[in-house]
């Protein structure tokens, strides 16, 4: 049986990796499922199931939570918490489109995130405390892959329009 593994992320102490997981078995690969990887014991805690395609996890500053985007049974992406507390999976956007690329501000109150919301990605800020979610980008090019800034007044993107492509930095209000 080979084992693939992609898009690690580490904790904020530096001990675990978060990463997507799935196998090669009689000729037909697996769903990725989620696993915590500790490296100080070599242990790794199955997080997800493979029930349904489960990628790009991140931990929360206090590393009390852990985000991810997964399948649901509409075969589009949601993002997910996992609580490590009381092992509870809670789905944060429920939308009817996909939803990639989850970040988290350094004080861990704020997401931003890329969604297909219409025939393009763009950005959207997720207020972790309320659960209020603001369109930050409507454009007809893509916006993708966003990461706040170390003080957290502005993200800088990835995105495409038209001949104009590269690495973009966004002011927040």
């Amino acid at each position: 049986i080979s084992s693939f593994g992609a898009i690690p992320s580490y904790n904020h102490n530096g001990d675990k990796i978060a990463y997507a997981a799935w196998y090669h078995i009689d000729g037909k690969y697996t769903n990725p499922y989620i696993i915590i990887h500790n490296l100080l014991n070599n242990e790794k805690t199955i997080i997800t199931s493979d029930e349904f395609e489960n990628w790009r996890p991140i931990f929360s500053p206090d590393e009390k939570k852990l985000y991810y985007i997964a399948k649901d049974k509409n075969d589009q992406f949601d993002i997910y918490q996992y609580s490590f507390e009381n092992k509870k999976t809670t789905n944060l956007t429920k939308s009817d489109y996909d939803e990639w690329d989850p970040c988290i501000s350094r004080d861990g109150t704020k997401m931003v995130f890329a969604a297909r919301k219409k025939d393009n990605w763009d950005l959207f800020l997720l207020d972790l405390q309320s659960g209020k979610t603001n369109q930050l980008t409507d454009s007809k090019g893509n916006e993708w892959d966003p990461n706040f800034s170390p003080t957290g007044d502005h993200i800088y993107y990835a995105a495409t329009y038209g001949l104009r492509n590269g690495i973009f930095k966004m002011f927040l209000n």
